[in-house]
C-alpha cells in the first residue's frame, strides 16, 4: 500500500465514497488528508503502545554501529517505552548467538563515573546516542555494532512494511479527524475578506 491509497482509503471511510461531490471537494479532501495523516500516524503509534496486546506490531530489531563505545540512535526510537525493549552486543558465541544482553543504567552521569562489575555488560542513552561498557572491560569502548530490539513510531516513508492491523488503524483515524474537520469549518463560518472590512 502506498501513501495516496492510504489516503484514498481514508477518504472513502470518512465520506463514503472516493469522489466527494465536486471537483473542489476533491481537492480539499485529498489535501486534507495528506495535512492529516502524519497526526494520524502519531496518533496511533500513541494508541497501539498504550495497548499491552498490540505494542508488538511496533517492535523492530536494528543495528547499530559503535565507533568506540557509542552509536546514533536510529530515527523513530520511542524512547519513552525504553523499559520494553533490548540491547544485545554481536558477541557470537553468547546465547546460541544473539549476544549478551546489555544492562540499561539510566543516568548518564552515572554511566560515566560509576565502577561497573566488568563481567556484565551496560548501555545508556544520552542526547540520541546509546553509550556500551562492554565486557570485559567495563569501559566505553567497542567498534562492531549491537542490536536494539525496541517500539519504532509509525512513518509513512515505511508503509509498505507497516502491519495491516496497524495501517487500518491509521485509515480509521485519518477518517475521523478528516469527519471532524469538516464538522468544524461547517460549525464556524470561514472569514472572507468581506467580513474583515
Amino acid at each position: 500500500m502506498t501513501l495516496q491509497e492510504l489516503i484514498d482509503r481514508a477518504i472513502f471511510v470518512a465520506y463514503g465514497t472516493t469522489v466527494p461531490s465536486g471537483e473542489d471537494a476533491i481537492i480539499q479532501a485529498d489535501l486534507q488528508a495528506e495535512a492529516l495523516a502524519p497526526h494520524a500516524f502519531v496518533q496511533v503509534t500513541r494508541e497501539i503502545m498504550s495497548d499491552p496486546h498490540k505494542a508488538h506490531l511496533l517492535m523492530k530489531n536494528v543495528d547499530i554501529d559503535l565507533a568506540n563505545g557509542v552509536g546514533d540512535i536510529p530515527a523513530g526510537f520511542l524512547s519513552e517505552f525504553i523499559d520494553m525493549c533490548s540491547v544485545r552486543d554481536d558477541d557470537p558465541t553468547a546465547n546460541n548467538g544473539y549476544g549478551n544482553v546489555l544492562t540499561r543504567i539510566h543516568q548518564f552521569n552515572d554511566f560515566l563515573e560509576w565502577h561497573f562489575d566488568p563481567r556484565f555488560g551496560y548501555y545508556c542513552l544520552n542526547d540520541s546516542k546509546i553509550y556500551m561498557r562492554s565486557i570485559g572491560t567495563g569501559a566505553i569502548d567497542g567498534n562492531g555494532n549491537i542490536q536494539l530490539d525496541g517500539a519504532f513510531e509509525l512513518n509513512p516513508a515505511d508503509i509498505a512494511s507497516l502491519p495491516d492491523e496497524a495501517l487500518a488503524d491509521v485509515i480509521i483515524v485519518l477518517a475521523r479527524l478528516l469527519r471532524e474537520g469538516v464538522k468544524i469549518l461547517s460549525d464556524y463560518k470561514t472569514l472572507t475578506y468581506a467580513d474583515i472590512y
